[in-house]
C-alpha cells in the first residue's frame, strides 16, 4: 500500500509512482465533493474502486430517482459512468468537533460498460449542466443552442423539465 498526500484535484493518477490497481480512499472535505467526484470521473481509466466519506445529503443525491428533488446534475453524470453504494452512515456525534451532518461512506465502482464514451464526456456533461442550471425551466429554453439532433428532439418532449429526464434520455442527447 501506498499513501498519497496532496491534493487531489491536482492529480493525474497516471502520473503517480504507483502501480494498478489503485483504490482510492478518502475521507474529503465536504465543500470539495462534487469536483472529486467529477475528478474521479475524468480518472476513470487509472482506478478499480473508491471508498470516500461525504455528507449524508450529497450519497442521497447521487441515487437520487427521477422527478426528485435530490435528482440532478450530479445524479445524472455519475450514473452515466459509476454505480454507487452507500455502504453505511455516520452519525455526527462520533466526530469530534461534532458536524450539524450525517456522513457516508461511499462506494464508487466503474460501470462495465459506461453509458458515455470518453471522447463525449465533456459535451455530456455540458448538456446536463446547462439543462440543470435552471431546473424550473423547461428542455427547450436550457438546451436550445445546443444543436442536439432533430431525431433526438422528436423522441423528448422538450416541454419536460430536467428532472422528469432518465440518465438514458440525457444520454441520447449528446
Amino acid at each position: 500500500m501506498e499513501v498519497v498526500h496532496g491534493d487531489i484535484l491536482l492529480q493525474e493518477i497516471e502520473d503517480l509512482p504507483i502501480d494498478e490497481p489503485v483504490r482510492i480512499i478518502g475521507n474529503i472535505p465536504y465543500n470539495i465533493t462534487s469536483p472529486i467526484i467529477f475528478w474521479l470521473i475524468e480518472q476513470l481509466d487509472y482506478w478499480d474502486d473508491a471508498y470516500i466519506m461525504m455528507q449524508k445529503e450529497v450519497a442521497d443525491r447521487l441515487n437520487a430517482v427521477v422527478n426528485t428533488k435530490a435528482y440532478g446534475r450530479l445524479t445524472v453524470v455519475v450514473g452515466a459512468y459509476l454505480d454507487v453504494h452507500i455502504c453505511f452512515t455516520i452519525k455526527p456525534d462520533v466526530f469530534i468537533p461534532k458536524p450539524k451532518v450525517d456522513s457516508a461512506i461511499v462506494r464508487f465502482t466503474k460501470k462495465i460498460r459506461p453509458k458515455i464514451d470518453d471522447d463525449k464526456y465533456m459535451r455530456f456533461n455540458k448538456i446536463v449542466s446547462a439543462a440543470f442550471s435552471q431546473r424550473r425551466k423547461m428542455l427547450r429554453n436550457t438546451l436550445s443552442g445546443w444543436g442536439i439532433s432533430k431525431e433526438v428532439q422528436e423522441s423528448i418532449d422538450f416541454t419536460r423539465r430536467p428532472e422528469t429526464l432518465t440518465i438514458d434520455e440525457f444520454v441520447s442527447m449528446v
